[in-house]
């Protein structure tokens, strides 16, 4: 099981991820007194420099569990989506192991677009305006001779941020609509609809 840390011992910590979002975390934790050991799963060649890097995917929560386990770790920290969004701070807590990061919920203002424009507009934030749809995303293209652009995302968690964007110049033309499928370009549906 876990160490319990008193105000006396200094800790050992997990940060899992792999980015430079990870590398600052480990970078500003060295520095801390109340820090002795440092591990990254999976960390990177920058994080390797400063800490122990485990070659843990950081979806495995398993073989994180095991890690921990055997090297008495007493804090982790999660810096990617990636877990977040898979819900590793509720399963940790759950196995009352000290974790800082946001629940799988709250992570969701992240990892889901759609989530996060919902809850804008529920508590009048502002956010950009635009349409959405989890599987496919169709845009009616309605006024002539303008530029259009748009950013385009997917509901839940991809790797890398994935998005596209389009512009879209028009001539005195239809209008029509432009389809958008994972894994397709953006293509215009030259049939009228």
């Amino acid at each position: 099981m876990l160490n319990k840390p008193s105000e006396e011992t200094a800790l050992k910590v997990l940060v899992i991820g792999s980015g430079g979002r990870e590398h600052a975390l480990v970078w500003k934790l060295k520095s801390s007194p109340r820090v002795s050991d440092i591990f990254v799963a999976p960390g990177n060649g920058g994080t390797a420099a400063i800490a122990q890097n485990l070659d843990i995917d950081p979806t495995d929560f398993p073989r994180l569990l095991d890690a921990m386990n055997s090297n008495n770790i007493d804090l982790v920290v999660v810096g990617p989506e990636g877990p977040l969004a898979a819900g590793i701070v509720d399963e940790f807590q759950s196995r009352m192991i000290p974790v800082f990061g946001p629940s799988r919920v709250a992570a969701q203002l992240e990892s889901s677009k759609s989530f996060a424009r919902d809850i804008m507009e529920k508590y009048a934030i502002p956010w950009p305006k635009g349409n959405h749809s989890p599987i496919t995303l169709k845009l009616r293209l309605t006024s002539l001779n303008k530029v259009f652009r748009w950013s385009l995302k997917l509901t839940g968690w991809l790797p890398a941020k994935a998005y596209m964007c389009v512009r879209v110049w028009l001539k005195p033309k239809p209008p029509w609509p432009i389809s958008w499928t994972p894994g397709s370009s953006v293509m215009p549906d030259l049939k009228q609809s």
